[in-house]
C-alpha cells in the first residue's frame, strides 16, 4: 500500500477517535467537543489536527451573577452522527482505492511473469 491511502486510512482513524469521544461524553457537563480537520502533508498524504471547540455555554446565577458554572457538554450527537457517516463513507472509499492498487499490482505482476 502507497503512503498517501496508508496515511488516510490513519486519519480516519483519528477522526473516528474524536466523534467517538465526544459522543461518549455528550452528557459529561462542562465538556467541550473536539473536532478532527485534515491536512495535506507536503508529500501528498493526509495528517489530522485535533482541535478543541470555542463555544463554551455557561450558566449564570441570577442571584449571583459573578458565579458561573459550566452547563451540560456542547456536543449535538445529531452533527455527530453526520461527521461519522461521512468519515465512513470516506474509509471505505480508500479501502476501495487500495483494493484497487492491489488488484491493478497483482495484474501487472501476471503481465511481467
Amino acid at each position: 500500500m502507497s503512503s498517501i491511502p496508508a496515511t488516510a486510512l490513519s486519519a480516519l482513524g483519528t477522526a473516528m477517535n474524536v466523534i467517538a469521544h465526544n459522543t461518549a461524553n455528550v452528557s459529561t457537563d462542562g465538556f467541550e467537543k473536539s473536532r478532527a480537520r485534515f491536512l495535506e502533508t507536503r508529500a501528498g498524504g493526509v495528517t489530522v489536527s485535533i482541535e478543541g471547540s470555542d463555544e463554551r455555554t455557561f450558566c449564570t446565577y441570577p442571584d449571583h451573577p459573578a458565579v458561573t458554572e459550566p452547563e451540560s457538554s456542547n456536543v449535538d450527537l445529531h452533527e455527530e452522527f453526520g461527521r461519522l457517516i461521512t468519515t465512513l463513507h470516506a474509509y471505505e472509499a480508500v479501502v476501495a482505492t487500495v483494493r484497487e492498487e492491489n488488484e491493478t499490482k497483482r495484474i501487472l505482476m501476471d503481465v511481467i511473469v
